[in-house]
């Protein structure tokens, strides 16, 4: 709901003024108790936002304003121009009272007889005498926010690799109640908590932290490069990288002492420099993960502080350009998208390998540093199987060949990512968990679309030992459960992840739940359709295809580029030597045209090669299967390719041109008992609705095998030997009928046993 507030009438002179709000209840906190500083969470996400003529956001607000003294009636953000628009947006998961805004108040300018027109400019100090309620939360951080995003674009982030085109709306004193601080990706703005519901104990303490605010800010950041899944290891590296940031810029390696020492505690909440303030953190094979993703950042967020100290020595590079090396490559990093603690070790090197930092001095000056931190920290895990490193999206294992896999969740904190390219209809996956005595490791699976947004999860009960409530403990985690069923109606086709990790903490994150046994994942899904395919050339034994195949994703640098296509006939079976990566050499039946990436689409045309139909007499019907490649951009404008490639997916059935009508029988003499099967090619004179139908030679209907419209062309069919009940048929002769555009013919099958 918007409503409008324009002065351009009653108040023409008017360059800027204000809401002013007489009662304000919208949105809901869970709400902790004054002595409590784990932090609160928002438990309904209304929120009251303003935007200025220009429909840009300049404030947001969320709260009981009317439940403390003195907080009613509060003066809103000042908004410059004649015109504003106050949004009220909901989730519709809770009611509240909403807002009244009882007066407005404006600002004029006139000259005046008493105006020096000639006078020079004039400064202000903002004290909290400016403030109506003489705190300093706004204060403190109108001056960090804007310190901050100085930083970031005075120097690692020159480049605006993470694009920010206005000023990020931040809001003090939320609550009552709110004891924390965060950035809100679903409204991309920050919020900083009062603590109480008492007014004796309302507090600035998180807005007065310069760590915390800087910590935020950089969460708003790192939010324009990519969304960070805010679990488990990677929600590990979204704390620890943004403490590493807050720490950096200000020089001092602890994070919300202040904040604490506000609310009662003694200490950092967590500590960087564990040389000098011991101890340090270290992620061991067991007992050392968490499940709470600030508690597992200081391992990582340690490991950086380590490279920055080391990079600023006298004998290195000294304090300036050690900062800026070892900030950049933290930076440039997040331009890897990395998603686990190996996968970010990975990007580093990379860039320093590159020599994408200036103030490195060099390339692959830093590899022994980034090594021996990451190592120091127990950051490097070993293999426990041969599909690792697959601990996040960019080293995802391409499954969508492959019937079952069996892999190991270990040590504690380890993820298994997979990818296949699936066609619109239901996804399932089943995945059986390994023994832990009579019970069975509780592990879940989680499933993403390409722009690695969560759509799916299914988890088995946590109800055996090692659980909290319906959770599972930080470390251990049993189920009575044998196996996990994942169902997805897919909407439409493109590239999904799923994810095989430990069964949620009780504290939000992923729990090290491990074990060296394997557990198997079976994947079934739509393999055709995942993306657009057409004849647009069509030539006997000749034609052109062309493919469209969506590969947008919210990530600024796109993902992928096209490697190579090849053809699978009606049986989803790839047919040889029609894989467009190999040097073309004769008896190739597939030749690239072209290729293209742009807008998020990688687009081409492949030509079928003179040759095929006498190569493949049974294949009317073909899939074209595009396989694509992770890139990186870098600072150089270089790019960096994973070894492996990935299939993006089968288009849909295209059948390919033919000169006259027909209709054949392959190995029409077959066991349907060992899964052999006939394969039906038929060719029709132009588009229209085909049947093809199986009968007893008495005339019996056993089967409609198809009942569709179909292009000109030929296509394939096969038939596996049983009735339209699913049972094999019995021994003997049946009879194939197709009847379509110009096309009225039949067929003898043989089945024997």
């Amino acid at each position: 709901m918007v409503s409008t507030i324009d002065l351009t009438q009653a108040a023409s002179n008017a360059v800027a003024f204000l809401p002013i709000f007489s009662t304000f209840k919208v949105g809901c906190f869970s709400g902790l108790s004054a002595s409590d500083v784990a932090g609160g969470d928002i438990t309904d996400d209304d929120q009251v936002k303003i935007y200025n003529q220009y429909d840009e956001p300049v404030a947001s607000y969320i709260g009981d304003f009317g439940s403390l003294s003195g907080r009613l009636p509060f003066h809103a953000s000042a908004v410059h121009g004649k015109k504003l628009h106050i949004a009220l947006t909901s989730n519709e998961s809770g009611t509240n009272d909403g807002y009244d805004v009882a007066v407005s108040s404006y600002l004029w300018l006139n000259n005046s007889p008493d105006s020096d027109a000639g006078a020079g400019n004039s400064s202000h100090t903002w004290t909290t005498a400016d403030v109506a309620n003489g705190r300093e939360s706004e204060i403190s951080l109108f001056y960090h926010l804007n310190a901050m995003h100085d930083y970031f674009f005075g120097d690692v982030n020159k480049s605006s690799a993470a694009p920010v085109t206005r000023p990020v709306v931040a809001m003090a004193h939320v609550g009552p109640n709110l004891s924390n601080a965060f950035y809100n990706p679903d409204h991309d703005n920050l919020f900083f908590g009062d603590v109480s519901n008492e007014e004796a104990f309302v507090s600035d303490a998180f807005a007065l932290d310069a760590t915390v605010s800087r910590h935020e800010y950089s969460h708003y950041l790192i939010e324009k490069i990519w969304s960070i899944q805010n679990f488990g290891q990677a929600g590990a590296i979204s704390e620890g990288i943004t403490d590493y940031f807050a720490a950096s810029s200000l020089n001092h390696s602890s994070i919300g002492t202040y904040a604490l020492s506000a609310l009662g505690g003694s200490g950092p909440l967590r500590e960087l420099d564990c040389v000098s303030h011991p101890p340090c953190k270290v992620l061991g094979p067991t007992g050392s993960w968490v499940g709470e993703i600030h508690d597992d950042s200081p391992p990582f967020s340690q490991a950086l502080w380590d490279i920055r100290r080391d990079r600023m020595l006298p004998g290195n590079l000294g304090t300036v350009a050690g900062q800026s090396c070892s900030d950049g490559l933290a930076f440039q990093a997040l331009l890897f998208f990395p998603e686990s603690f190996r996968e970010f070790q990975e990007a580093m090197l990379r860039v320093d390998e590159l020599g994408s930092v200036a103030a490195c001095g060099g390339a692959g000056v830093n590899t022994a540093i980034i090594s021996s931190a990451f190592n120091a920290h127990g950051l490097n895990f070993g293999n426990a199987d041969g599909y690792e490193p697959n601990d996040g999206f960019e080293t995802a294992v391409d499954i969508s060949t492959r019937g079952t896999v069996a892999a190991s969740l270990y040590p504690e904190s380890d993820a298994d990512f997979w990818s296949f390219a699936s066609g619109p209809g239901l996804v399932e996956a089943t995945l059986s968990l390994p023994r832990d005595g009579s019970y069975y490791k509780a592990y879940q699976i989680k499933l993403f679309d390409r722009s690695r947004r969560l759509v799916a999860v299914a988890a088995p009960p946590f109800d055996g030992f090692g659980t909290v409530d319906g959770y599972c403990d930080n470390v251990e985690c049993t189920t009575t459960a044998s196996q996990v069923t994942l169902s997805y109606n897919n909407p439409t086709g493109g590239l999904l992840y799923l994810e095989v990790v430990g069964g949620d903490s009780w504290q939000g994150s992923a729990s090290g739940v491990n074990s060296t046994l394997a557990y198997s994942l079976k994947v079934d899904f739509p393999r055709a359709g995942a993306f657009q395919g057409s004849i647009v050339t069509a030539t006997y034994d000749n034609d052109v295809i062309a493919f469209n195949v969506d590969v947008s994703t919210f990530i600024s640098d796109q993902d992928w580029r096209f490697d190579h296509a090849q053809l699978r006939n009606q049986s989803l079976s790839a047919m040889p030597n029609t894989q467009t990566n190999v040097p073309s050499r004769a008896g190739d039946y597939l030749t690239l045209l072209s290729s293209a990436n742009t807008g998020g689409f990688i687009t081409g045309r492949v030509r079928i090669t003179p040759g095929f139909a006498a190569r493949f007499p049974s294949v009317g019907t073909v899939y074209l299967e595009v396989f694509g490649y992770n890139v990186r951009a870098s600072t150089m404008g270089a790019y960096v390719v994973n070894a492996s490639t990935t299939s993006l997916g089968l288009s849909n059935p295209l059948n390919l041109t033919d000169t006259q009508t027909s209709l054949a029988a392959y190995n029409n003499l077959f066991n349907p008992l060992r899964d052999e099967k006939a394969t039906i090619k038929y060719a029709v004179s132009s588009p229209g609705r085909l049947s093809v139908k199986l009968y007893t030679v008495t005339g019996s209907l056993v089967l409609t095998l198809f009942d569709d419209v179909v292009p000109a062309g030929k296509g394939s069919l096969d038939w596996n030997g049983r009735n339209m009940g699913g049972a094999a048929v019995a021994s003997g002769v049946y009879i194939v009928r197709a009847q379509g555009p110009g096309l009225d013919k039949t067929q003898k099958i043989a089945i024997v046993k």
